[in-house]
């Protein structure tokens, strides 16, 4: 093993596996040289720490293509998890016939055939083995003359391989009576695909028939036996349709729950539908040596068949396994929240359900579903329900501000009320010359709504009303320049009372506040007695005295 030289070239990739490498061995048992290629997953570099299902392909030079477009295919649909694949070059006919060669009495290799045994079990698994991150999990693939040849594992008491996949495999002596003797006492899981066609070779249709009805007769829980005969299909053409095929049945309980599965298998289901699930993906660990989250899909289809069935209990240890799995994610106060809300408790599930939403969204779960399911429950018992923690509220939603009534309620005057006490003189407040009008309405949104002022409180104190603090002195009416001072009113203090604003012609909304321009000065002391309110003040009429 010293002299064994394992020389790595790695040639990246664009594809769903992170880099591909060609490498050349050279064998001491062989006395040659073999040409292998590696693909390692996308995230092989990134978990450092994860291990991974190997695929050991016999004639590579033309089986790693298929097999790398399915895993690639069924891992973009999360159907197929991340493999290591590895294939052997075995070149033309003449080179494969004399790796594959066994003794015709008893079905062991030979001469070539036992050094490319040892070169396989002996040189190259074992590097491959000490260099890569391997699961336990491992499959060998071959078609006809190494689909037969690769039985030879079998033989082994305790096999590097547990999935088989052989595609019109050309089986040695009495090899079909063999292999069910080898397979039917496993203690572990063990996957077996067989496959042929009815245009396939006629040498090796009758062995294959024979072959699958004695696995047929096994009797064992850990044997996952499956036989497809392809019709229209040749010796060649059946390739292309194995291959996805064994993946599927190889790979079974690791693809999510289907609508096949949910229908079949857990909605007829009495009770324990959450231990259906951790039985489901104990089955993934032990199988493949593979740890992984329960997906989240998987966790909605459980929770439908518990609705479905009314065990709304059982939403409770649904919970708990989600915040095993996911514990910053609102999944697990989701389900206590859904199961306090089928049992008719809308103050505990809208405490959850806001317990939900301060945590991160998941799947379909969002932080909007969880405030509104929170206040649709409030409601429904009505209570009050705040959050606990600071900055975890749901952010009050902007509204745009309501465009005044064209009736002008507003506008009316109360007879009672002294001229006087009209409006307080802005003390602080300074007239320029070319202040705008429409700028007395600015910052709507601080100004409160127009319906909520009663007509009584026209003519409130200026005192009682907040100021509008970015109103700047520049904003404020334009006194009236023909004024002249007397002894009784001073220049400043025409721009003071608010009773000197007469309403301009055509009043808009924004434009109450519109300084007069014809205003004149021995108008602004009128007693507010003169004045007869109006119901309906119509924005083309002036108010006379």
């Amino acid at each position: 093993m010293k002299k064994f030289l394992f020389l790595l070239a790695l040639i990246y990739s664009a594809s769903m596996f992170s880099q591909v490498s060609i490498d050349t061995v050279h064998s001491e048992k062989l006395d040659e040289d073999r040409i292998i290629k590696i693909a390692l997953p996308p995230n092989y570099a990134k978990n450092k720490d994860k291990k991974y299902p190997l695929l050991f392909l016999l004639d590579g030079n033309y089986l790693f293509d298929p097999f790398y477009g399915a895993f690639s295919y069924g891992y973009y649909w999360d159907d197929l998890p991340e493999v290591i694949i590895v294939s052997v070059n075995q070149g033309p006919k003449e080179l494969r016939e004399a790796d594959s060669q066994v003794d015709e009495e008893t079905g062991l290799p030979i001469e070539k055939g036992a050094k490319f045994f040892d070169f396989l079990s002996l040189e190259l698994l074992p590097a491959i083995e000490n260099k890569y991150r391997i699961s336990p999990f491992r499959i060998i693939a071959g078609h006809d003359f190494t689909a037969g040849f690769m039985n030879l594992f079998l033989y082994k008491d305790n096999p590097f391989f547990n999935g088989f996949i052989a595609m019109s495999p050309e089986l040695g002596p009495a090899m079909e009576a063999r292999i069910p003797e080898r397979l039917q006492d496993v203690k572990k899981p063990f996957f077996y695909y067989l496959s042929s066609a009815d245009g396939d070779l006629k040498n090796v249709l009758k062995p294959i028939s024979d072959l699958d009805k004695n696995m047929q007769t096994i009797k064992n829980s850990n044997l996952y036996y499956q036989f497809d005969n392809f019709k229209e299909a040749s010796h060649y053409s059946l390739v292309l349709l194995s291959i996805p095929n064994a993946l599927y049945h190889l790979f079974g309980a690791f693809q999510p729950i289907s609508t096949t599965e949910y229908l079949d298998k857990i909605e007829p289901l009495k009770s324990d539908y959450v231990g259906y699930l951790e039985k489901r993906y104990d089955i993934i660990e032990k199988s493949f040596g593979m740890k992984m989250k329960i997906r989240v899909n998987d966790f909605k289809a459980i929770e439908a068949a518990i609705i479905k069935n009314n065990a709304f209990n059982e939403l409770d240890a649904l919970s708990i396994i989600a915040r095993k799995n996911y514990p910053k994610s609102m999944l697990a106060d989701y389900e206590m929240a859904l199961m306090y809300e089928k049992k008719a408790d809308s103050k505990r599930a809208a405490k959850s359900y806001l317990d939900a939403y301060q945590k991160e969204e998941i799947g379909d779960l969002t932080k909007e579903m969880m405030y509104d399911k929170s206040e649709e429950m409030r409601k429904a018992y009505g209570g009050d329900l705040k959050s606990k923690k600071k900055g975890k509220n749901k952010p009050e939603k902007i509204t745009e501000p309501e465009t005044p009534q064209e009736d002008n309620e507003h506008l009316k005057v109360d007879e009672n009320v002294n001229p006087t006490d009209a409006a307080k003189p802005l003390d602080e407040v300074k007239s320029t010359e070319e202040s705008k009008p429409t700028e007395v309405a600015k910052t709507v949104e601080e100004v409160k709504p127009i319906e909520e002022i009663k007509p009584t409180e026209a003519a409130k104190p200026a005192e009682e009303v907040k100021q509008i603090e970015e109103v700047k002195p520049t904003e404020v009416a334009k006194p009236v320049e023909e004024t002249k001072p007397t002894e009784e009113v001073k220049p400043i203090e025409v721009a003071k009372s608010t009773e000197a604003v007469k309403p301009v012609e055509e009043v808009k909304p924004t434009e109450v506040g519109k300084p007069a321009e014809e205003i004149k000065p021995t108008e602004v002391a009128k007693p507010v007695e003169e004045i007869k309110p109006t119901e309906e003040v119509q924005p083309t009429e002036e108010k006379k005295p």
